[in-house]
């Protein structure tokens, strides 16, 4: 995702595209979850949209660091995830990081900083300042749906963020002047980007989310995500923007590490979970 849009924000400004997917991703959703929309409690739609405020401020951060950064450092900054989350989830009572996590965290943190800023230069700018940005955003982001996955249908709150971050980005980007005058002649790149990054991206990719935090930790979530990076490393190099060599190759194999601990860790996490309800019975 990170070399196809790289790409295409070469001919559309951050905010259209942002916009673009999300409003594909919607026109996808808004059948399938209108009924269900119309019966959501007031409090619960309230913090939904609270929460698509939240994606929207990491979508912008996202794509204005991208046109100016390397896909590559792009995506390390976002990985740090691993870090982030975990912490903020424990500074604010939402989970607790043990020794094996926290073995996982630095494993990833050392393989990503081995991948991403031990290997070949990678392109940055001014923009490149919003990305940790994005990254606390996204974190916020995690918390909040860890919250409302269990009130909320998955479908739902997808096309709910979808909703908001699209609609704000759309007036944005009209208001200031930034949506394609003609986006029927845009570059090709741009329409695979809006294609692919509205309904892989967004709508999969947040709806796998979404799903996946309802049996995962929080505090586990970001080391998963932390994944992306070596993904959007690897099609980077594919397409030509970077190169690889054996430190990233040695970084690739820390990162998988400290996924599988992470992966064995949550899978503990969740077991005494489930434990701990059987015990104390049935709700009342």
């Amino acid at each position: 995702m990170y070399s196809i849009t790289k790409y295409a924000l070469e001919f559309v400004h951050p905010l259209a595209l942002v916009s673009a997917q999300n409003l594909l991703a919607l026109a996808v959703l808004l059948p399938l979850t209108l009924p269900a929309l119309r019966r959501l409690p007031r409090h619960l739609l309230l913090k939904s949209a609270g929460m698509g405020l939240v994606a929207t401020g990491a979508s912008i951060c996202l794509f204005v660091g991208l046109d100016g950064t390397s896909p590559g450092l792009s995506a390390f900054i976002i990985a740090q995830l691993s870090i982030v989350t975990p912490l903020l989830a424990a500074l604010l009572g939402q989970g607790s990081i043990d020794r094996r996590l926290g073995a996982s965290i630095l494993l990833v943190a050392s393989g990503m900083a081995i991948v991403f800023l031990l290997g070949e230069p990678t392109g940055y700018s001014r923009s490149t300042l919003v990305l940790p940005l994005a990254t606390l955003f996204l974190a916020i982001h995690m918390l909040a749906v860890n919250r409302l996955t269990h009130q909320v249908q998955a479908l739902v709150l997808v096309a709910i963020q979808t909703l908001v971050t699209g609609t704000l980005t759309l007036i944005l980007s009209m208001t200031l002047g930034l949506w394609p005058d003609n986006p029927a002649g845009l570059n090709s790149w741009v329409l695979l980007a809006v294609v692919y990054g509205g309904l892989v991206a967004t709508l999969g990719g947040f709806l796998l989310q979404t799903l996946g935090q309802r049996r995962t930790p929080v505090t586990h979530a970001g080391v998963f995500i932390s994944l992306e990076g070596v993904i959007a490393l690897t099609v980077s190099v594919a397409v030509g923007l970077e190169s690889l060599g054996t430190r990233r190759l040695s970084g690739f194999a820390l990162v998988l590490t400290g996924t599988l601990l992470a992966q064995l860790d949550a899978g503990r996490v969740q077991k005494d979970a489930e434990a701990s309800r059987a015990e104390l019975g049935p709700p009342v």
